[in-house]
């Protein structure tokens, strides 16, 4: 009998070493709800591109001449000290000098939204672009500001067109360009993108460019310009691997905070219902009642989002879902940067009255503030979260990071 009870005790033993932990359940459990709602590794994610193409494109990206008045370039608000983004609220276009806080004490002119980060957007299937989805790709083609004119079916090279002709951001707005290019018309913005490629046709990286497609600089177009840009982007922001992607590939573990976060996103928080797929956006719209900073899109601290594209009603304050790769790197948040924190910005998701004080907002501020609260009903789907829950999912999202920009 003595014999027996140290057989039976023997083997419980065995089976409490080689049985998972909760800690290893857990894991595993947070695998599968990940697997489930559209991950990919970053590999299977690449999108093709011509490598000496996107060296051109780098140069073409830092390179100010190619702006209107010669004093900005795409790199200006798409920096790596942020991530790709600038660090700011709203971007500081023309005019603006250094980087974050010193841009914004310059004489630059506010773009009033905030810099969406470049990663990923090269990929196969990112067919939506800007925060209210002015350049989208469809059955039916691409829809954009370019209208049956749309300068190619790639929407990352249409994409790229539109900053090189955007007023204030890389456009200064006088009298002489609200007189010749400033109008409801695609030929304008065709006119300004040829006249600054005839300008700068025999500069080095525009001869290079030439070079590339094998024909004289004249013959140049703004379609040149625009591939070796999303070549670039492709190139130097595709996606790269992150600590979440180590973790589904068994390579490391998450902490007990990590994991606990993780199940929330998947779970109470509810967060997966828009940020879902490889890039953890969902590519569509919705309405969240984030703070509006600065003068915004429509004047008189007033966004109307998806609405300026569509003109439907059921549009209004509506925004993209942001992509969340490197989403602790790339604060602020928002449409219009209102939001530095990343727990406000999933706070403004279940109780967006807590990060504003109604009492010192102007009529109108008050009036607009209720309208996107009222349009903002899927918010109310999402429980309540305390502060712990709230800071799980933080950290959660920390592992979205590149595995080389973990904090």
């Amino acid at each position: 009998m003595k014999y027996m009870k140290l057989i039976i005790r023997s083997v419980i033993i065995s089976m409490l070493l080689v049985a998972p932990s909760n800690a290893d359940i857990y894991s595993d459990v947070l695998r599968q709800k990940i697997a489930k709602f559209g991950y990919e590794k970053p590999t299977v994610l690449e999108n093709k591109f011509d490598p000496d193409l996107a060296e051109i494109g780098a140069k073409l990206f830092e390179n100010e001449s190619l702006s209107f008045n010669s004093n900005i370039s795409c790199k200006s608000c798409h920096l790596d000290e942020f991530s790709s983004a600038d660090g700011l609220p709203n971007a500081v276009g023309v005019g603006g000098v250094g980087s974050g806080i010193k841009r914004l004490q310059s004489d630059g002119l506010i773009v009033p939204r905030n810099v969406l980060p470049l990663w990923g957007r090269g990929i196969e299937g990112f067919d939506v672009l800007f925060w209210d989805g002015k350049v989208e790709k469809t059955a039916k083609g691409i829809i954009s500001q370019f209208q049956d004119g749309a300068p190619s079916n790639d929407p990352l090279v249409v994409a790229a067109h539109l900053p090189l002709v955007e007023i204030r951001e890389m456009v200064v707005d006088t009298p002489d360009v609200n007189d010749e290019f400033k109008k409801e018309k695609v030929e304008a913005g065709y006119s300004l993108l040829n006249k600054i490629i005839r300008r700068e046709q025999n500069s080095s990286d525009m001869l290079e460019l030439a070079s590339h497609f094998g024909i004289e600089p004249s013959k140049l177009t703004n379609l040149h310009l625009g591939e070796a840009l999303a070549a670039h982007i492709r190139n130097k922001f595709q996606l790269k691997t992150t600590t979440l992607n180590q973790f589904m590939e068994q390579k490391v573990e998450l902490d007990t905070q990590q994991i606990q976060g993780g199940l929330l996103f998947y779970g109470k928080g509810r967060c997966i219902k828009c940020h879902n797929g490889p890039v953890f956006s969902d590519l569509t719209f919705h309405a969240i009642a984030f703070p509006q900073i600065g003068f915004g899109k429509n004047g008189f601290g007033i966004d109307y989002g998806r609405f300026n594209v569509t003109d439907n009603a059921s549009d209004l304050y509506k925004f993209r879902t942001p992509p969340l790769i490197e989403v602790a790197n790339t604060a602020p948040y928002g449409h219009s940067g209102s939001l530095f924190r990343l727990g406000d910005a999933i706070k403004a998701h279940f109780d967006p009255l807590s990060l504003v004080n109604i009492k010192d907002y102007e009529p109108l501020e008050r009036v607009t503030f209720f309208h996107l609260l009222q349009k903002s009903n899927s918010q109310i789907q999402i429980p309540f979260l305390d502060e712990k829950e709230i800071i799980a999912i933080e950290k959660f999202l920390e592992t979205l990071s590149f595995s080389e920009n973990v904090k």
